[in-house]
């Protein structure tokens, strides 16, 4: 197999792996609850759920509005760089190819940083928003016609690989180098 092909293979295989991730914990509708498909997530990657008194407890304490919990995520994701890692470090390509090494180099950035980028993107969606204004805006910012706070369970996924797209600036995929919403023409 070809350098690119096995570079290819593994970015697919990683963003696939964090964006199921992520969607399935965004999916779970009671704050730290679960569901079928989050148990199956921690079942592939052989994560322990969390007790169930202990996900009444977090769901109390953290103010989480929706969610898998955060700390079976984190190991989830902790877990699948755990493997990917090894596999990077198993490709090998010529030394001159520089292109490959510049690929090479993007993906064990993002290896580095998907538990952080995600779980950033995470809290971001399922914690209630702090700071100054937050009190008027959750009082006031009720979703469509007051129907109760808007859920932000929705995050963009690379067509190409399935991995999600953490950054809102960024307008290709961390994990593939592919265009986000179609193709990127460049003059």
């Amino acid at each position: 197999m070809s350098t690119a092909a096995e570079l290819e293979g593994l970015e697919h295989w990683l963003g696939a792996a964090v964006g199921e991730a992520l969607q399935a914990a965004l999916a779970v509708e009671l704050p730290n609850g679960t569901t079928p498909a989050w148990q199956a997530i921690l079942k592939r990657w052989g994560v322990s759920p969390t007790a169930d008194e202990a996900r009444e407890r977090l769901a109390r304490t953290t103010g989480m509005r929706f969610g898998a919990p955060v700390g079976e995520l984190h190991d989830v994701l902790t877990i699948v760089a755990q493997q990917a890692e090894p596999r990077l470090r198993a490709i090998d390509w010529p030394l001159d190819d520089a292109p490959q090494h510049r690929r090479a180099e993007r993906l064990q950035r993002v290896i580095g940083e998907l538990r952080e980028s995600t779980l950033a993107l995470y809290r971001q969606r399922v914690l209630p928003k702090r700071g100054m204004f937050a009190q008027a805006f959750a009082a006031a910012g009720k979703g469509p016609a007051g129907k109760g706070p808007a859920r932000e369970a929705f995050v963009l996924r690379c067509t190409a690989c399935g991995a999600p797209r953490v950054r809102e600036d960024h307008l290709r995929c961390d994990y593939c180098d592919s265009p986000f919403g179609g193709k990127v023409e460049t003059p």
